[in-house]
């Protein structure tokens, strides 16, 4: 059975690159664009998806800075 991976970026070009490298190397590989989604937390409940990866990649989003 192969892992699953979650990558998620709002970058295209940058999800292709790591989908096409981590399928070449024999791993299941799901997409999501930030952009479209409101949080990733959001994207994981919505479909049921909690305990279904073995790993996710995301970019590193800084939170709001308190005012």
């Amino acid at each position: 059975m192969s892992q699953k991976i979650l990558v998620v970026d709002d970058e295209q070009s940058i999800v292709t690159l790591l989908k096409y490298n981590l399928e070449t190397a024999g791993y299941i590989v799901e997409i999501a664009y930030l952009r479209y989604l409101t949080t990733l937390q959001n994207y994981l409940l919505f479909y049921n998806l909690q305990n279904t990866f073995t790993f996710v990649i995301t970019q590193n989003v800084p939170r709001n800075p308190e005012r």
